[in-house]
Order: C-alpha cells, then structure tokens, then sequence
C-alpha cells in the first residue's frame, strides 16, 4: 500500500506489527482495515484514512428531505435523508415527525351567537409524499420537524386515485391530477416540480 492510496472500508492495509493505527483504522487479530471510504495516508509509522466527506448529523435549523412513511391522526413520521455536499455528508440516524395542529373556527349559529365546530385537523402531506421540512428539535426517538420555511412543504405527491404524479393548482395549497381530474390539499412548497432548484438547494 503506497501513501495517498484511495481503500475502501474494510479494506486490509498492514499489520500492528508493521504501522500504529489512528483515524478511520481498526485492528483485528493483529490486522489493519479501513473504517471508511478515502485516502490512505502513512506518515511516521501512522496509517490513517482521511474520508472523502466528514459525516455531520443533522441539527435544529437545517432544511431537510424525506418521504411521508405514516400518516396517523395526530402525527406525520418522515424517513429523512441523507443529504451530501461537496465535502461533506450530513445523516439522521432516525426518522422526523410532523405533529398535526388542530385547527378551530368559529361559526355563527342563530343570529347573534358563535360556537366552535368539531376541530378540523390540518393534513399538510400525506403518506407517500416527498417533502422539505425544517428541523425543529429533536429527542432520542426522532427530529420533530415543521414548514416555517418559504422552501418546506411537498415537493412531490401522487394522486391518491390513479396513481398519476399531481401538479400544481391555480390556487396555493392545491395540488390537481390531470388523469382523473382530482383535486388534493397540501402544504406546497414554491419548489414543487422544481427538482433543479431543489438540487440548488441542497447544493448536490
């Protein structure tokens, strides 16, 4: 193995006997593999893999996407992922969720009097839809994400009838099918059917 070699993980690279291991390198039964893809680099008896890309897990402030996995009453689980720049490889490690607000308003019953309908829940995707949401929080289960972002919401959605991809609508929030005519609501991100702005965004 010569200096500068590009391995791979898993990859055999000398022996304890022959160099002392440091970054991405690990040791079994007196053998030396790589623990990531990258560069080989020896210097002083010191084998290490500098990676092709540092890997960063996502945080609070982050843009991210995913595709709805489950949709229930009161939650939206989202499988994120990952997300690669230049140099760099950003990974959940676990899902996002979407707390559905419930959302009141009030009517006039008889003349002077207002009362409260049944509460209508907000639904801003649904199951099998790809969305950009950003990262609110997180606890040991799950990021809990939102759409207080002019890019968040879908960016790509089915028709839930035949199957044909839905485009945008005249109005904010609709989305149409132009198979079988359907109208559908969701939280549309101003990138739907944009994917070289969401390229742009996540500077692939």
């Amino acid at each position: 193995m010569n200096d500068r070699d590009f391995v791979t993980p898993g990859e055999q690279l000398a022996t304890e006997e022959e160099l002392t291991k440091e970054s991405n390198i690990y040791a079994e039964n007196g053998v030396l593999y790589a623990a990531a893809a990258g560069r080989a680099s020896i210097k002083n008896g010191v084998v290490s893999v500098l990676p092709l890309k540092t890997k960063r897990r996502m945080e609070p402030g982050m843009l991210v996407i995913g595709n709805v996995s489950d949709s229930l009453k009161s939650v939206v689980f989202v499988k994120i992922d990952k997300i690669e720049k230049e140099r760099e490889e950003y990974v959940a490690g676990k899902d996002g969720k979407i707390i559905i607000r419930e959302r009141r308003e009030g009517f006039r019953r008889g003349r002077n009097m207002y009362s409260e309908p049944p509460a209508r829940e907000e639904r801003p995707c649904k199951k099998g839809d790809t969305v950009i949401a950003l990262v609110e929080g997180e606890n040991k289960d799950a990021y809990t994400l939102g759409f207080r972002d002019p890019n968040a919401g879908v960016v790509y959605s089915l028709c839930e009838v035949c199957g044909e991809p839905l485009v945008k609508g005249d109005r904010p929030g609709i989305l149409a099918c132009n198979r079988c005519r359907r109208i559908e609501r969701r939280r549309v991100s101003q990138l739907y059917g944009d994917p070289e702005g969401i390229k742009k965004l996540f500077s692939w």
